[in-house]
This record gives C-alpha cells, sequence and structure tokens, in this order.
C-alpha cells in the first residue's frame, strides 16, 4: 500500500457528490455537444473521483449518482409548481436540498394510463 492510497476516502456524501458532479457539465447536460462524448465524461468522472478521492472508484462514483438522480426524480416530480416557477423556488426538503440544480435538467416522461 503506498502512501497515496492512505488519503482515499472510504465514503461520500451525497452533498459532496452532487456538488463534485455539478462542476462537471458534461456528465448531466444533454444540451451540451460533449455530452455523447464518451472520453468527455470518463475524463470528467475522473475529475470527480479526483476531487472526492473516493476509494470506492469511478464506477461506484456513478452508481452513487444515478441511484440519487433516480431516488430523487419522483420527488421533484411530485411537486407542485406554478408556471413560471423556477429551480431556486421550488420548497425541498432538507434532504433533497443538493439536488435543487439538477431540476432543469431532468426531463420527466409523460405517460398516458387507460
Amino acid at each position: 500500500m503506498d502512501s497515496q492510497d492512505s488519503t482515499l476516502c472510504l465514503t461520500v456524501s451525497k452533498e459532496e457528490l452532487m456538488e463534485a458532479v455539478r462542476l462537471c457539465p458534461v456528465i448531466f447536460d444533454k444540451k451540451l455537444p460533449d455530452f455523447k462524448e464518451f472520453r468527455q465524461k470518463d475524463n470528467a468522472w475522473e475529475e470527480v473521483n479526483k476531487e472526492l478521492r473516493y476509494k470506492g472508484g469511478i464506477g461506484e462514483l456513478k452508481m452513487k449518482y444515478k441511484f440519487q438522480r433516480t431516488r430523487s426524480s419522483p420527488y421533484l416530480a411530485s411537486i407542485k409548481r406554478v408556471s413560471g416557477m423556477g429551480a431556486a423556488d421550488m420548497p425541498l426538503d432538507k434532504e433533497f436540498e443538493s439536488l435543487r440544480w439538477p431540476v432543469s435538467h431532468i426531463s420527466h416522461r409523460f405517460t398516458v394510463t387507460n
């Protein structure tokens, strides 16, 4: 075990993860031309991992991010919004406060039921 491994973190909070991902928009912003470029995304995830110094690696960080995004989607969709209400005006529970910024990047599928 080299000295660099001793500085790696065993855990990462969802707030830290979401903030690190927010600083790398190529990961989540579908409007960017590089969004579909896998190398750009991999480089962005490497930056996130470098910033967080997470021992679990990039694969685990991706899973944690997707879990947080998926877990929050039903909650965010359930919030009643008034026309013209921006993401900053949405009333969020404290647990979901770190997920305020991706609201404008999450697109909801419209479904029709019988």
